[in-house]
């Protein structure tokens, strides 16, 4: 018997196959937004991120191959898993209580956003004492995710996939300077993505799927930087749950790891 299922198992690899694209995204989980901002024009910083992160899927076409036959199949039930993630940051200070920043991140948005210091010295004093800002930012993504092509009886079918997101985020970052290298902090943040996902074919009608999902969570983090000139290092741990279309959720464990130069 054992020995017959072993010739079935290899029977199938021989003759049944599959490949597949899909639509899919990825949602930053860490924000690496201290309260101080950096202390007016031209201070300012740039990084590299290594993140956790939500990979959303809300589209699949698969090829099934069996005995050299290929079909078809649209899946539009989406799906969420925990994933990671790296990026790129800079920000720049407009005045002592104003920073512009842009962040992109992989797989995921571009964005642009600002910070606001309501209490407490800017990052250039590094003066000891407890610090509160607020940020928010605006991000994008429009971009082809893959195509698909099935050739059946000299007959071509391609599938051509592509997405688009709008969203935003807000963040509320209290924290408290220990000494002039070390910063501990915290950030409360929402966001809303609203995701426009679609399938075109050359033989069929589009697939259209819009979508809204939402984020938020609490992290808590510490910065290692000497004022002006020097490396920096952000480390962040916490809590995120997201939701699609408030049907699927997920709670994760978050943790990140951010490194730059400030000048």
């Amino acid at each position: 018997m054992p020995n017959l299922r072993q010739f079935y198992l290899c029977l199938s690899l021989l003759f049944l196959g599959s490949c597949a694209t899909d639509i899919d995204f990825k949602i930053p989980l860490n924000r690496f937004e201290t309260p101080e901002t950096q202390g007016d024009f031209p201070r300012g910083e740039a990084e590299v991120y290594f993140n956790d992160a939500v990979k959303i899927t809300t589209a699949e076409v698969y090829e099934n191959v069996v005995f050299g036959s290929s079909a078809a199949t649209v899946d539009t039930e989406a799906s969420m898993i925990d994933s990671g993630q790296y990026g790129v940051g800079f920000r720049m200070g407009l005045l002592s209580r104003l920073d512009f920043f842009l962040k992109d991140f992989s797989d995921s948005i571009s964005g642009m956003g600002l910070k606001f210091q309501l209490y407490g010295s800017p990052q250039s004093a590094a003066e000891r004492g407890f610090k509160l800002a607020v940020a928010g930012s605006y991000g994008l993504m429009d971009q082809e995710d893959g195509s698909l092509k099935i050739v059946k009886a000299g007959e071509e079918r391609t599938y051509d996939t592509n997405i688009n997101i709008n969203s935003f985020d807000v963040n509320l970052i209290p924290g408290f300077r220990v000494s002039e290298v070390l910063l501990v902090y915290m950030n409360l943040f929402y966001s809303e993505y609203e995701t426009i996902s679609t399938l075109t074919s050359n033989q069929f009608g589009d697939i259209s799927i819009k979508g809204r999902v939402t984020s938020y969570g609490a992290l808590t983090g510490i910065q290692i930087a000497k004022a002006p000139v020097s490396g920096s290092l952000k480390v962040e741990v916490g809590y995120g749950h997201t939701e699609w279309q408030n049907q699927i959720k997920l709670d994760s464990f978050v943790w990140g790891l951010a490194g730059g130069i400030n000048w």
